[in-house]
């Protein structure tokens, strides 16, 4: 599966949790979900929507307490507008390996210890699907054959 056409099924199945996806799928929409946020990033930088920053003024002198930076508004609608099918490719990607979507909720781990993802990543979306049909449907790599 080619660039486009993993963008194009994805946003297909916005919110299509059945079914299976292919690695290639799952891999090509997360680098347009990466370069969707670094593009984002930048607009809203170059447009300066995202940088806050604390000046504390003192006997007439201005000191910069702290500078953080948070999401800017088109990092926001970007962020809102692909989170929903990047979740729904990752139970099918979680399908294709024959196991529960339910798995999906192990990235809430890095909130603690940062083990989530890492889980996830080397268990389940870097392995090959089960070939030939699952329970959750016929091999995507077989409709292709």
């Amino acid at each position: 599966m080619s660039f486009g056409e993993a963008v194009k099924t994805c946003f297909s199945k916005y919110v299509t949790f059945a079914g299976r996806a292919r690695r290639s799928e799952f891999w090509w929409f997360y680098l347009f979900t990466l370069i969707v946020s670094l593009v984002a990033y930048i607009v809203d930088r170059l447009i300066g929507w995202n940088v806050s920053s604390n000046v504390w003024t003192v006997n007439g002198q201005s000191y910069e307490v702290s500078t953080y930076t948070n999401p800017g508004w088109i990092q926001l609608i970007a962020s809102l507008a692909l989170v929903l099918p990047m979740i729904s490719v990752s139970v099918r990607r979680l399908h294709d390996r024959d196991a529960t979507g339910w798995w999906w909720w192990l990235q809430l781990l890095n909130c603690l210890c940062g083990l989530g993802t890492i889980i996830l990543v080397f268990a389940f979306y870097i392995q090959p699907g089960t070939p030939g049909p699952n329970k959750y449907g016929p091999d995507p790599k077989g409709a292709l054959l």
